[in-house]
């Protein structure tokens, strides 16, 4: 029960978040009366957030690959309560990462 409530709220804090990022381009008159500026609040919206979507080099893939690796070993090791567990190398690979990748490497372990 604490596993999907923890889920809940982060993605919360991410629909939050994106709300956040676009609600600068929200008009500021009802849909029925302005719906061509709803459109384009919904076409500027999406664009702004495929702006993350961008083309990786080889050497960033191999990176993030190594990155991923290593977070899984010391999550792994976390869950095993592994005394040699370098919790702050956990939260620096951490703090890069949106929420959703972390919860996507987590579930790694688990297949």
């Amino acid at each position: 029960a604490q596993y999907h409530d923890w889920i809940k709220l982060l993605e919360a804090v991410s629909r939050y978040k994106t709300y956040m990022e676009v609600s600068h381009l929200r008009p500021s008159v009802p849909i029925s009366k302005a719906p061509y500026l709803w459109w384009q609040y919904a076409a500027q919206a999406t664009l702004q957030q495929l702006k993350m979507c961008y083309r990786l080099s080889w050497d960033q893939i191999r990176h993030l690959c190594q990155r991923r690796r290593r977070y899984i070993q010391l999550y792994v090791a976390s869950l095993k309560q592994s005394p040699d567990v370098n919790h702050l190398e956990i939260r620096e690979i951490e703090k890069d990462l949106d929420s959703k990748v972390i919860l996507l490497w987590r579930s790694v372990y688990y297949f």
